[in-house]
């Protein structure tokens, strides 16, 4: 909580360290532990968010997390973003590669490849190259700005609306159409009797 006020804070430096300390507790209990520290106190897409958010994940998803959420929490949790969870999955698959490493293993050191090719030679057409070209091993994460040699001027925040729109018009739920409906005359049914 805001020491200051009493007020709930589900973002920020407190909750991280709050989280980071019942990870460590769990571990030493043996015990299973869920963080939701997807989330910002600020309710845009800026620098604060980015800072909150990937402190909050950074400090837990290293420690002993089981399960995390809050994908999409904005606004001290008051608010979600089909956006925002774009992003925080954008974020996961960062840290995931980050904590993955790099592999040092005899092939990918490619000392044979190194001596192959030699000083001033072609890398790009040897085919460790080729091999590992397009794996898992770059990461290029789809909304982040990659201003680098282009000339495209879009914010990550106006690429993550892209692609959340885009996912949004091409999703096929899973669900049956006839429970979908149901759904829908529920929420009706329910709001009516609100007088909404």
């Amino acid at each position: 909580m805001d020491m200051r006020s009493g007020e709930s804070m589900y973002s920020g430096l407190s909750k991280a360290l709050a989280s980071a300390a019942m990870a460590e507790l769990c571990e030493w209990l043996d015990l299973p532990v869920h963080a939701g520290n997807f989330s910002t106190l600020c309710s845009n897409y800026g620098v604060q968010n980015g800072i909150e958010t990937t402190l909050g994940v950074f400090a837990t998803f290293f420690s002993r997390v089981n399960n995390f959420g809050s994908f999409g929490s904005l606004a001290n949790a008051c608010g979600m973003s089909a956006t925002q969870i774009v992003l925080h999955h954008e974020l996961a698959e960062m840290l995931e590669r980050f904590r993955k490493g790099i592999d040092v293993s005899e092939e990918t050191l490619a000392v044979e490849s190194i001596l192959a090719v030699g000083p001033r030679g072609n890398f790009l057409v040897d085919p460790l190259t080729l091999k590992y070209l397009r794996s898992d091993e770059h990461l290029y994460t789809p909304s982040f700005e990659q201003c680098a040699g282009t000339e495209d001027q879009m914010t990550m925040a106006e690429r993550a609306w892209e692609r959340t729109e885009a996912l949004i018009a091409s999703h096929q739920p899973a669900v049956p159409a006839d429970r979908l409906a149901e759904v829908h005359r529920y929420v009706e049914r329910e709001l009516a009797a609100l007088g909404a």
